[in-house]
């Protein structure tokens, strides 16, 4: 071959590579591809969530992940799809409590939430002891914090900022008191700038009564959620005491137990399953019978008997338009000086009030007729969906499970309410479906339940 066919041969190439790539970007392959696993898990995920709201289960599976799972499992027992969910805007089923307070008061907080049901299903809330100089798992792991009795909180401003940003709240429960070398609240930082609170004086106290500053004007107002909880989340009553056999009770030995509020414990006895005889006027004697979810009359205000929950323990709960003892005041302790005002004794009240003038963010006030007053007794804050409180120390002059019922319900309120369980690690391609779902037995519950579904790499 010579030297002009060798050059006409890699001409020929040079043409034959040129149009190949030619007709690959003018004529690009056309390349088909199907998203089954994409609408497996989208359908799948619908249809679980569906069934178990058709089933009425979904209630119970959205709050018990290890039931949801083994559910889970029933159906697609050869599968390999990942399956976690999510709850948001419930009230948890678990809530961990960093309590900043003494080992007594952990105490007494465990024994009063013990118990407590809330359509129809169990609320745990476990306290733990928790340390502002070092926080550690205890606070790393709750939900809200509660700290008791007053403390210069200014030192730890950034670390509560930061534990607000992350979803959880903060309820405060302390006196403000004089002090001549400064003032608890101006001059702490915490106190203006997270829980929103301002001194104005402090006077000496005559009786009051304290009572929900408002009604809520709609679910965005700031006090809507405390004051719904407060007035439809039963409050846990245990019957500890033995008595003899009550005609047409099934129950022998009965056990009884006491409600008690407004300096005044009125005794209850657990009949059966579904009833309990009630003394309504404080003189220790049985006097009228009330069954499960039914109204009855107690010292003058309107409860609910929301349920039996065995032979040893009922939840009640509270009905509007009640009203408390007098909790703002406070003993004086010896030295303090002697503020002016009217009356004389030991007895003070700290008038706190909103920093930004904002009167829609007092949840109750103390309320007096003679001379006329009303000062704050607790204030709230928000911080985007996380809510913090200031509530007046109540048990100085005792507590009843009014009180304890306030509390509760400022706890459950700026607790974190979000709730992710199931393994998301690891996922190749996962999503999520979500369902809002309602629930109203003892109160009316509006909350997302997600439930995705995801391929492992």
């Amino acid at each position: 071959m010579g030297r002009k066919g060798v050059i006409n041969i890699v001409e020929l190439t040079i043409v034959v590579i040129i149009l190949f790539v030619s007709f690959s970007i003018f004529f690009p392959r056309a390349d088909y591809r199907n998203r089954w696993e994409d609408a497996y898990a989208i359908l799948k995920s619908r249809d679980i969530a569906l069934l178990l709201e058709r089933t009425g289960n979904l209630r119970t599976y959205a709050f018990e992940p290890e039931l949801m799972e083994n559910f889970f499992e029933i159906l697609f027992p050869e599968s390999n799809l990942i399956l976690w969910s999510e709850t948001d805007g419930a009230i948890k089923k678990d809530i961990k409590i960093a309590c900043n307070c003494t080992g007594d008061t952990i105490t007494k907080l465990t024994s009063w939430t013990n118990g407590l049901k809330l359509n129809e299903r169990d609320i745990t809330m476990s306290f733990c002891s928790a340390n502002l100089d070092y926080l550690g798992p205890c606070v790393e792991n709750s939900d809200v914090m509660l700290i008791w009795d007053y403390k210069v909180l200014q030192p730890y401003e950034q670390a509560l900022s930061d534990y607000i940003a992350s979803g959880k709240g903060i309820v405060e429960v302390m006196d403000f008191r004089y002090q001549s070398s400064g003032n608890a609240v101006d001059d702490d930082s915490v106190q203006r700038n997270i829980f929103g609170l301002k001194w104005i004086d402090i006077k000496k106290a005559k009786d009051a009564q304290d009572e929900f500053a408002r009604e809520p004007d709609d679910a965005t107002d700031i006090i809507f959620n405390p004051y719904k909880y407060f007035y439809n989340i039963p409050l846990p009553l245990e019957a500890r005491n033995e008595d003899g056999a009550i005609e047409d009770c099934s129950y022998n030995p009965i056990k009884n137990g006491t409600f008690s509020f407004k300096g005044t414990n009125y005794t209850f006895w657990i009949c059966n399953e579904s009833s309990i005889w009630f003394d309504t006027n404080g003189d220790e004697f049985y006097d009228s019978w009330v069954k499960e979810r039914s109204e009855i009359t107690i010292g003058g205000y309107t409860f609910l008997l929301n349920y039996v929950n065995s032979d040893s323990s009922i939840s009640i709960s509270f009905k509007p338009d009640y009203v408390f003892d007098d909790f703002l005041v406070y003993i004086a302790p010896p030295g303090e000086p002697d503020p002016p005002g009217e009356g004389w004794g030991t007895r003070r009240v700290a008038h706190i009030e909103p920093i930004d003038d904002n009167t829609d963010r007092i949840l109750m006030k103390s309320v007096s007729v003679s001379p006329p007053r009303e000062y704050p007794c607790v204030i709230l804050n928000q911080f985007g969906d996380t809510g913090v409180a200031w509530m007046a120390e109540f048990s100085e002059d005792g507590f009843g499970d009014d009180e304890k019922m306030l509390l509760t319900s400022l706890l459950l309120w700026a607790s974190n309410k979000r709730t992710t369980s199931g393994e998301v690690s690891d996922i190749r391609l996962g999503y999520m479906t979500s369902y809002i779902t309602v629930e109203n037995v003892d109160m009316f519950e509006v909350y997302k339940f997600s439930l995705g579904l995801g391929y492992p790499f």
